[in-house]
């Protein structure tokens, strides 16, 4: 347990998500919690923890976070090259890109406000990343839990705060091919592998939920694949694989 301080008898924790800040050579995770659905962030020297909470009111920071610190809901955080920290939110059915303070610890309410306009109303499981100098965001509709699985829509945008254009979408829950499925999953994270080149592919993940034997969310399974590429940099839609290898740098 990397935050030995949480006490399960009276808040959930879920969603956690870490960067690293390079400035304050820290590590900053960010969590969300209930019954209150905020958010909380706390630090630690090491990715291993113990991570200590500093603020349990972070929500509060965001631009639609207020008045109540309250009914914000899943994120995702991303660095730039230079170190500037950005997460994508949902917050009463929407979803909104900001800048996060130097330390990664709240947030600036830096925003064109321009994301949350294109962004499809009743969303959650954002997925927020950078490949080649253009940012993309990929935000599942609601379906809370879902066994079948969400569809999910991708933007792209020249800059973190957008404005984004709409690419696609690029998975629709269910998909029957063959006997087999697409995903069967609701979108929950991207995150990037190093390869031995020095290249990037992105990993895509999903939440199978109601997958596990025992019925524990915490034992459900989750889905991995690659996201694929354009030429023109969109992203293709994700179709069942067999098996895909990926290239890792030791």
């Amino acid at each position: 347990n990397v935050l030995p301080e949480a006490n399960r008898v009276d808040a959930i924790l879920f969603s956690p998500k870490i960067l690293f800040n390079k400035q304050t050579a820290t590590y900053v995770l960010w969590y969300n919690f209930v019954p209150n659905y905020s958010y909380a962030v706390s630090t630690s020297k090491s990715p291993f923890g113990p991570f200590v909470t500093v603020n349990r009111t972070v929500g509060s920071s965001f631009r639609f976070g207020y008045p109540n610190n309250a009914d914000i809901g899943d994120f995702s955080l991303w660095a730039d090259d230079d170190g500037t920290g950005y997460m994508l939110y949902s917050a009463h059915s929407h979803c909104q890109i900001e800048r996060l303070t130097p330390d990664y610890l709240a947030s600036t309410w830096e925003t064109t406000n321009q994301s949350s306009l294109v962004f499809p109303h009743g969303n959650e499981a954002p997925a927020l990343f950078k490949r080649k100098g253009m940012w993309y965001a990929l935000v599942s509709e609601s379906c809370c839990y879902c066994e079948p699985g969400g569809k999910v829509h991708a933007y792209s945008a020249k800059d973190a705060l957008g404005p984004y254009a709409y690419l696609g979408e690029i998975a629709a829950g269910p998909n029957p091919q063959g006997g087999k499925i697409a995903t069967s999953a609701q979108q929950t994270n991207v995150f990037p592998v190093k390869g031995s080149d020095g290249s990037l592919s992105f990993m895509w993940q999903g939440d199978r939920w109601q997958s596990a034997p025992d019925h524990l969310k915490s034992h459900d399974f989750t889905y991995w694949d690659t996201l694929l590429f354009t030429a023109t940099g969109g992203i293709e839609r994700l179709t069942w694989r067999d098996w895909f290898t990926v290239d890792v740098a030791e």
